[in-house]
């Protein structure tokens, strides 16, 4: 009889036990413990373009130094294809883990794709979250080559002027970006009609500005390494001015310089003048702590002088913290919808 009891204590005991392990590991597989980053893990910087252009180099400057305050790898992805936008949806269809982000700029952002792409996306604004802008100056502007008989942006209107329409091939990446708006700009300013074109990526522009396929273009010119390049020749920066001590300063031309000779105000493009910013954005349903991790590792980069003096050879440095960057982003898309439809109808023509 005493044994028999002491069996059913056994048994009550070990059924307890069971039912407790039973329910942690339950409640363990419901809430796991994850720790951001994982020290196995890696992170994607993705750049939407070739090897080669501006958004690349730009990227791969930041990798190494998001690499050093994340703790972890980082590696560079480069997912080309209309104007940037087959990254950016790449980016939105994968996991939202909080090991992955993307470039984006005022050109070929978020904003760009949202209000000028040619097939609708397959996301929200509000399914983005900024990381801090990290840089804020116009990268872009219009560049030929040194044979060509355009010595800047003034020489390249009038004969546009003096040509019938479509004489000039003009080449530019899209469509679906800010670029798209300044060609529409210029044309209706300027009264000119080019041969336009699209590309995947300034390298292949590039390739064609020396083959003669195209005469003009508009790419990526804050490079350090445009200043006396053998076979470009920058016609114009499409900003009003270069920031004191910026490299470009003085030596690009920027639309500002043109206003006299060609009989306009800056101010009555208001395309041209759309606030420049840059930033690596990422899904807004990542963990909270890898976005705190993220927003972090680009403050620290921004602060770092070796960064700034590297970065400084292709745009910039210019930080603006995560809980403001809603309201430059806000203001960037407001300047976007005005031309929503015109673009539309005008790019299909």
């Amino acid at each position: 009889m005493q044994y028999r009891k002491q069996v059913r204590r056994v048994s009550l005991l070990l059924g307890l036990a069971m039912g407790l392990l039973v329910t942690g590991m339950s409640a363990s597989a419901a809430s796991p413990e994850k720790k951001w980053p994982a020290p196995n893990a890696t992170f994607n910087l993705v750049a939407g373009y070739n090897p080669g252009g501006a958004t690349d180099a730009i990227v791969r400057v930041s990798a190494p130094f998001m690499e050093k305050y994340l703790g972890i790898p980082v590696v560079v992805q480069n997912i080309p294809g209309s104007g940037g936008l087959v990254g950016t949806n790449s980016v939105f269809a994968g996991k939202a883990d909080g090991y992955t982000a993307i470039y984006t700029a005022t050109t070929d952002g978020i904003w760009s794709y949202k209000n000028l792409s040619p097939t609708s996306v397959p996301w929200q604004l509000s399914d983005w979250k900024g990381t801090g802008i990290f840089a804020s100056m116009g990268t872009m502007g219009i560049v030929t080559t040194k044979k060509s008989p355009w010595k800047d942006f003034g020489d390249l209107i009038e004969a546009a002027r003096s040509l019938p329409p479509k004489s000039i091939t003009l080449a530019s990446l899209g469509p679906g970006r800010l670029d798209d708006l300044w060609v529409i700009e210029i044309q209706e300013t300027f009264g000119v009609k080019f041969n336009w074109v699209f590309y995947d990526g300034s390298s292949a522009i590039q390739t064609d500005l020396m083959t003669g396929d195209v005469q003009a273009a508009i790419i990526g010119v804050a490079r350090s390494d445009f200043i006396n390049h053998p076979n470009f020749r920058v016609l114009a920066g499409f900003v009003s001015e270069y920031p004191e001590g910026c490299p470009y300063k003085g030596v690009f031309p920027t639309m500002r310089d043109f206003e006299k000779r060609l009989g306009y105000k800056m101010e009555s493009m208001p395309a041209m003048s759309v606030k420049p910013i840059l930033s690596y954005i990422v899904k807004a349903n990542i963990p909270d702590e890898a976005y705190k991790g993220i927003s972090k590792a680009v403050k620290q980069m921004t602060e770092d002088p070796e960064w700034q003096e590297k970065i400084k050879a292709l745009t910039w440095p210019t930080y603006i913290p995560p809980e403001e960057t809603q309201a430059v982003f806000d203001s960037v898309n407001n300047a976007f919808i005005p031309y929503k439809e015109k673009h539309k109808e005008y790019v299909r023509r």
